[in-house]
């Protein structure tokens, strides 16, 4: 028969195994538990420092995108346009609604009448029959008018030009001259303007 086992010394036996047993496990499952527990931590990091860089960006964005724009500093600008003998009419300048215009006048032309001269924008000191283009104003002399209007004089002296409509309307100038292309030369017009 066989020998019967002390109680106590089994029970010293399976105390010392579980021990270890114990031992065993929490030497293994403490690194695990650390990866474990730091594995979130270092996911955390990942995860905020893009999110704390987009916020950073996030913020300099919107003050780059919203800066004030530059204000247009207002400027002078100024033309000269010729207005030939030959022509029935010569744009001079679009004009905007409500928008005035000071032009000076210029040059020279032959009316294309045998025995005589030049003459400047003044014309010839006689007035232009009802024929012209401007009755009564001087013949030969240079004149303007806006889209929709009537001739006026311009003579050699500056005259304003007033747009007293809602829209846009041209202004254009001429010889005051009933057979225009049979003489030469051109008159000219100055103007200046503010732009901005």
């Amino acid at each position: 028969m066989g020998q019967e086992a002390d109680p106590s010394s089994l029970s010293s036996r399976t105390n010392r195994q579980t021990t270890k047993e114990v031992k065993m496990f929490h030497k293994h499952s403490t690194p695990t538990a650390q990866s474990h527990r730091s594995a979130p931590l270092k996911t955390a990091v990942k995860i905020a420092v893009p999110v704390l860089l987009t916020t950073s960006l996030g913020a300099v964005g919107p003050a780059t995108m919203t800066a004030a724009p530059a204000q247009a500093t207002p400027q002078r600008l100024c033309g000269v346009n010729e207005v030939p003998e030959f022509a029935n009419q010569v744009l001079i300048k679009t004009l905007a609604p409500w928008e005035s215009l000071t032009v000076s006048p210029g040059g020279s032309i032959w009316a294309g009448v045998w025995l005589t001269g030049t003459n400047g924008p003044a014309g010839w000191a006689s007035p232009a029959p009802f024929y012209y283009p401007l009755p009564s104003a001087n013949r030969y002399s240079l004149i303007g008018r806006i889209d929709g209007k009537g001739w006026n004089y311009i003579g050699s002296t500056a005259r304003n030009f007033y747009n007293d409509s809602p829209v846009a309307r041209n202004l254009y100038a001429r010889v005051n001259d009933d057979v225009p292309g049979n003489g030469s030369g051109s008159f000219n017009l100055t103007y200046c303007f503010i732009t901005g």
